[in-house]
């Protein structure tokens, strides 16, 4: 979770950017991004995780029909004002289930991952 500072922070940069509208997209399992779009205003409610998917709808996402809704959690230090369409910034999203990311989530999943140690040949 992003500081109440942070927030208002980026909003205002936005802001003075001239961004109306934010985007939160997470990449689904098949490499298709999914994504909620909310006016700038409601930054604050979307970096707190108002933004929810019914996981047992999407591919993927292993939920059953009775498992609460996963929440996208934009990454506020990635923000991309689209050069095609300035009054709107993009962000990468985290997926998160009952408060913890969510292993399923392409960048959760891959937030792991580590490069592997180069093999030497002179050994």
């Amino acid at each position: 979770m992003y500081s109440s500072d942070k927030i208002r922070q980026t909003q205002q940069r936005l802001a003075e950017l001239g961004v109306k509208y934010c985007v939160g997209a997470y990449v689904d399992i098949h490499g298709v991004p999914k994504a909620k779009v909310v006016p700038l205003a409601h930054l604050s409610q979307m970096a707190a995780g108002s933004e929810r998917y019914t996981g047992y709808a999407l591919d993927g996402l292993g939920q059953l029909p009775h498992d609460d809704e996963i929440t996208s959690m934009p990454d506020l230090d990635q923000v991309v004002q689209l050069p095609w369409e300035p009054r709107v910034a993009w962000m990468p999203a985290d997926n998160y289930f009952q408060g913890q990311p969510y292993p399923l989530n392409t960048r959760v999943a891959s937030s792991g991952c580590r490069p592997r140690p180069q093999r030497s040949d002179s050994a």
